[in-house]
């Protein structure tokens, strides 16, 4: 064993950690995965919205993001890829308590190698293994392509899934694009036979135009759900003015979820946040971690009782308020967060935390400066 160790770092075949928990499938051994429909979600959080992780119980985390923001030399495809301890740490620490994924969204473009293409699908199965292997998650695959040239490969892999995400970004508003969407929301359907849900990323506030892509699979009765977004949201304020709950199903404090079953909506808002507990857990479990009084007080002040939006803390409400132009118990909390950021960096200044107090400190920085900085992109 140590022999073959050795010999894995310096061919630098880590990966083989993770595709060895798998079976391969196809001439060119690609990894199969497995999931099953037991999650009815309620929001998407892109993996830049680190504030909305944790913003309902049912919060998918997705990357659907420009490739730069997740895929580099220290990204979680290389990180795991060269073993870098250090920087799996830093995505073991982001994902903590995360129990849904999407795979990642790695780029198809129809004017680069096909090569590249089928290594990006490649990549996105490599994470997924290593999410679920990492935090217990239940990780749905992502149906991405550049051409019908792809189809045979978005799928690969995917025979015992009964769920997949599909996202409608840059396929609403043209005729071919379409046409292509369809085409691939058939191909998916007619090759995975045990597919039951189709999840949807997309930021069209059209819900008929929405519904017609997945026209097909609904005829086949895959259940088509499209959880709440950013975007979403956004682009709901834009249109309408304001999101009313009316129009999204929101209820006082719950995410909203339009799901598309026999081509109507219908909204529905999980019953655990009709009664939110009075306790901040993400605040109490944080002080746990100091015993610094001054620092358990300004933890108090970032997580009050009862807060229920993300983690339950001011960087998150914040962050709320941006991406959706909404207050959060009708008052901004971008002052309180520039106060409490203030008063944080000041405290590490002046007492030299270390261990677990260093870590809570350096987060609380870490949110806040997120949340105040955020711009939207």
């Amino acid at each position: 064993m140590e022999k073959e160790d050795k010999l894995k770092k310096k061919l630098m075949l880590y990966l083989l950690d993770y595709l060895n928990l798998t079976t391969c499938c196809s001439s060119i051994d690609f990894p199969n995965v497995k999931n099953y429909d037991v999650i009815d979600p309620d929001y998407i959080a892109l993996y830049k919205e680190r504030g909305l992780y944790h913003y309902s119980k049912n919060t998918i985390v997705s990357f659907y993001n420009f490739d730069e923001v997740f895929d580099s030399s220290k990204g979680l495809y290389e990180s795991i890829r060269t073993n870098n301890q250090k920087e799996i740490f830093k995505f073991i620490e982001r994902f903590n308590g995360c129990k849904y994924f999407i795979e990642p969204d790695y780029s198809q473009c129809g004017d680069i190698n096909n090569i590249i293409n089928i290594i990006n699908i490649f990549k996105a199965r490599v994470v997924s293994i290593w999410l679920t292997m990492t935090f217990n998650a239940i990780v749905i695959p992502n149906i991405t392509y550049a051409s019908r040239d792809m189809f045979d490969f978005m799928v690969l892999g995917l025979d015992e899934c009964e769920v997949v995400a599909m996202s409608t970004k840059g396929s609403m508003d043209d005729d071919e694009e379409k046409e292509l969407f369809e085409d691939a929301v058939k191909y998916t359907v007619d090759n995975l036979k045990k597919l039951k849900r189709i999840i949807v990323y997309t930021a069209s506030t059209k819900r008929e135009d929405v519904e017609d892509l997945f026209q097909y699979a609904k005829d086949k009765g895959i259940e088509i759900s499209i959880p709440n977004n950013t975007l979403l949201e956004r682009n709901m304020v834009l249109t309408h003015g304001r999101v009313s709950n009316s129009h999204l199903g929101r209820g006082t404090s719950g995410s909203p979820q339009i799901s598309m079953s026999q081509g109507t909506y219908s909204s529905k808002v999980d019953s655990h946040k009709q009664n939110p507990k009075p306790v901040n857990a993400t605040g109490e479990a944080l002080k746990g971690k100091v015993s610094d009084t001054k620092l358990k007080g300004v933890i108090n002040e970032l997580y009050r009782p009862g807060a229920t939006i993300g983690d339950g803390g001011t960087a998150a409400a914040l962050l709320h308020e941006k991406q959706t132009g909404e207050l959060v118990s009708g008052r901004s909390h971008e002052k309180k967060a520039k106060e409490r950021l203030s008063q944080l960096k000041k405290m590490k200044e002046k007492n030299n935390y270390q261990g677990e107090e260093k870590k809570v400190v350096n987060k609380l920085i870490k949110d806040l400066e997120e949340a105040i900085d955020y711009d939207g992109k």
